[in-house]
């Protein structure tokens, strides 16, 4: 659900099943180095936009750095107005030292107004 560079790595908001967990992943992105202690169960609602959303990370940051090349910052999964999913995926990246967000359409894939 998301991805976040900091300056101990990366930290990632994943869901196993219907329950939400915190990670922290070494800056390499080849080590968990920290798991929350009390994950978060979803309700039914958000678990069932989250099934909806077609369009994983991996195609919405590609789909972004497609467009403005730079490094990743954050990746995140939002719940929004969106008409097939109502989800979006909001990607931010460094382009020359300033950060820049683009909108993904969860269902679609389009880019589009945040």
């Amino acid at each position: 659900m998301e991805l976040e560079w900091s300056e101990q790595g990366w930290k990632a908001d994943v869901v196993v099943g219907d329950v939400e967990h915190e990670l922290l992943i070494a800056p390499a992105g080849d080590t968990v180095t920290r798991t929350d202690t009390s994950p978060e169960k979803l309700d039914a609602d958000k678990l069932d936009r989250l099934t909806d959303a077609f369009v994983t990370m991996r195609q919405a940051v590609d789909t972004v750095l497609d467009q403005i090349p730079g490094d990743l910052l954050k990746a995140d999964l939002e719940s929004d107005s969106a008409p097939l999913t109502g989800m979006r995926w909001d990607v931010t990246v460094d382009f020359d030292g300033d950060p820049v967000t683009l909108t993904v359409d969860a269902g679609s894939g389009d880019i589009r107004e945040g």
